[in-house]
């Protein structure tokens, strides 16, 4: 398979791409035109690699369904090629994706704080769940200056399969996996009662996310904050930008990132207050309103590349992990699909803002 021989159609139904956007991918990618990978030392080229583990990404399907019905040839060596693909993509552009790459955009705080600002101006109504009738609440203003929030942190669970489970062998009283109870208890979490992946990702008002992880979904969200260490970069941020001390008395002054209650407030991360009072229940309501986008990120991201969703194609725990690379390359992806398509959820839509262009956001010119 190559480019050339798709349409705009196919190629959107295949990769979520057209044909000249997964041209213009393919070159900023800076892929190899022959590729040899493996023991066995599998030849491709990197077109037909890129092509399959974007198809991959994007359906969710197992290697012998689109060895079947789309690429050919033995599923075996696909994967090995797949396993590549994703070890390069996050070598080459891990500090574009990684929590480093906060600070690209530290020029634009000023303008992501003022779109935000803007979005806290416009009335909203919802339905009062006591009285079921319609409710206005109306925007807030501030003081010029006053609004420091840039952006949103969030953190979710991509759950997955019981991993370790089965017997070692397919004969008759075959004993366990040996060591499959600390396997399974190292992603458990009793919160959900799943097994699974956490990722700590921040947006901004542009559309665009940087994420760490992915970690244990064992962890609390406050635990994988403080592994991503995102509180101390944009404390490092502020400082560069404003000649901020790093304590909590220039707290008021420091460009921030909204969470929900389950983070601990922090210098650079705070979330609504909980209050019974009627000038706080609006603004709570108004900073909550404004956050949600970063939820609907996670659907965006679900809907246009399905093996976030698809738990048996996530070898998180064999001898060749690449449930980590996977979803790390899925919101590369979404970052691409960003700049090349806009938001749904925030940029113009939302926030007014535009993402960067593709060249500009990966760097490659």
């Amino acid at each position: 398979r190559t480019i050339h021989e798709l349409d705009d159609a196919t190629a959107r139904e295949m990769t979520r791409f057209t044909t000249d956007e997964l041209r213009r991918l393919f070159r900023l990618f800076g892929l190899p035109d022959i590729v040899r990978v493996g023991v066995a030392r599998y030849v491709f080229t990197g077109e037909e690699l890129f092509l399959f583990s974007l198809t991959k990404i994007a359906l969710g399907q197992p290697n012998t369904y689109l060895c079947d019905h789309i690429f050919g040839g033995d599923s075996r060596r696909w994967s090995c090629g797949y396993r590549w693909f994703l070890s390069y993509i996050n070598e080459r552009f891990d500090d574009v994706l990684g929590m480093q790459g906060i600070g690209r955009f530290q020029a634009q705080f000023p303008d992501f704080a003022r779109a935000i600002e803007r979005a806290m101006k416009v009335a909203s109504s919802y339905t009062d769940p006591n009285t079921g009738g319609r409710r206005i609440i109306p925007g807030v203003e501030f003081h010029p200056g006053d609004f420091k929030f840039i952006g949103f942190i969030d953190c979710s669970i991509f759950e997955s399969n019981t991993p370790g489970t089965g017997p070692v062998g397919d004969w008759v009283d075959a004993p366990r996996r040996p060591g499959c109870d600390d396997i399974q208890r190292s992603v458990y979490t009793r919160y959900k009662k799943v097994h699974g992946l956490k990722i700590c990702s921040v947006l901004f008002p542009n559309g665009i996310s940087c994420v760490f992880g992915p970690a244990s979904a064992r962890r609390d969200d406050n635990h994988v904050t403080a592994m991503a260490d995102v509180n101390n970069i944009l404390m490092h941020l502020n400082q560069a930008m404003l000649g901020l001390q790093a304590n909590i008395a220039n707290v008021l002054l420091a460009y921030k990132l909204l969470s929900d209650a389950g983070f601990a407030r922090q210098t650079c991360i705070d979330h609504p207050y909980e209050s019974v009072l009627p000038i706080d229940f609006v603004l709570n309501f108004r900073l909550r309103a404004q956050r949600i986008c970063i939820e609907w990120n996670y659907g965006m991201l679900a809907t246009l590349f399905r093996i976030c969703l698809t738990f048996d194609q996530w070898h998180g725990w064999k001898r060749v992990p690449y449930a980590y690379g996977q979803l790390r390359v899925s919101f590369l992806l979404l970052n691409c699909y960003v700049c090349l398509h806009g938001s749904q959820v925030t940029g113009l839509n939302k926030f007014g803002l535009a993402p960067p262009s593709l060249e500009d956001y990966l760097g490659v010119h």
